[in-house]
């Protein structure tokens, strides 16, 4: 074998070699971007069910401070509107007390 051959066959080598890692590469990128597109959507989902859970718990938390909210201010106008109807009550008696 001369050395022209050696070097053919090392450069036939070489670039086997070479196509070999070329197909591995584009295979682990391949691989890669499956998972990664895996991973997303994954996460997408898990964001997504906690935004629902979240928002939930925030909707329940804000109707209940809305209905305590609600319940101090009805307990607030009906003791206004009763002090009003015995003030009411007492100025018409005073009057008809003057008037008889």
């Amino acid at each position: 074998m001369t050395v022209l051959d050696e070097v053919l066959t090392a450069e036939k080598a070489s670039e086997q070699k070479l196509t070999e890692a070329k197909e591995a590469a584009a295979a682990a990128v391949l691989t890669a971007k499956k998972e990664q597109t895996d991973t997303l959507a994954a996460e997408k989902d898990r964001l997504a069910n906690l935004e629902k859970t979240e928002l939930e718990t925030h909707t329940q938390h804000v109707a209940g401070v809305v209905a305590k909210i609600t319940q101090d201010a009805q307990t607030k106008v009906q003791t206004v509107e009763s002090k009003f109807q015995q003030k009411s009550t007492d100025i018409v008696e005073k009057i008809k007390a003057t008037l008889a």
